[in-house]
């Protein structure tokens, strides 16, 4: 990317919309990109930390593993602009998780010790980056209380109703994808995707899922 193409890249990221050109051009020349290809890691469980990214495009996912070696995935999807995995790298600490990336991925890049000075010198960013980093947690607290305390069926239907508010009511992801997000099998998602497809609620086109009563969705999701 250009120094102007990144200048109005970052411009649209929620945690540095509040920055003026001149600041903008600062934080442009700081960065730096890197290309992922399908199922390279970005950040691997347990290593140290050097960068800070933000999503330019592509798909990836995180994912940590259980105590008994089970891969949980945390999120599949990212918006363009999103941060990445940037608690680790202000905790100074090894990260707690992975991301991976599923497709052809893009990503602007951020040395430690730049990201954090630029951050100390407008303080602005630091307040918006709490806001996302709090929503992220808000959400992951929700998918916490729904894979201890909810069936597959109603654990499912939440992912797929949070993915349609953030994305759009045509869901680019895989069976495999969604059984990793819940908890569950390929077989068994399969089978409650079967099901809201005979009850006209859904709907498949190569290989994307298309909501098509969000509302019937939302009421099965609650058990109701």
């Amino acid at each position: 990317m250009q120094l102007t193409e990144k200048i109005e890249f970052l411009r649209k990221s929620p945690i540095f919309s509040t920055l003026n050109q001149t600041e903008l051009t600062e934080l442009s020349k700081i960065c730096g990109e890197r290309s992922l290809k399908p199922n390279e890691f970005l950040i691997r469980e347990g290593e140290d930390c050097y960068y800070f990214y933000i999503l330019v495009e592509g798909k990836l996912r995180t994912f940590l593993y259980s105590s008994l070696g089970k891969e949980l995935t945390l999120i599949t999807f990212f918006r363009s602009g999103e941060i990445l995995g940037p608690t680790s790298v202000f905790r100074d600490r090894p990260s707690s998780g992975s991301i991976q990336a599923l497709s052809e991925t893009k990503v602007l890049r951020f040395k430690k010790e730049d990201i954090i000075s630029f951050i100390l010198n407008h303080p602005q960013v630091s307040l918006e980056m709490i806001k996302v980093l709090a929503a992220r947690v808000s959400e992951l607290n929700r998918r916490l209380r729904d894979v201890v305390g909810e069936r597959v069926e109603q654990r499912l239907f939440r992912v797929m109703l949070t993915l349609s508010h953030r994305y759009g009511t045509t869901l680019n992801i895989t069976r495999h994808e969604l059984a990793e997000m819940v908890g569950s099998t390929t077989e068994t998602v399969i089978r409650i995707l079967s099901s809201l497809k005979k009850r006209k609620i859904i709907a498949s086109i190569r290989g994307k899922i298309i909501i098509l009563d969000e509302v019937k969705l939302r009421l099965l999701s609650e058990g109701l």
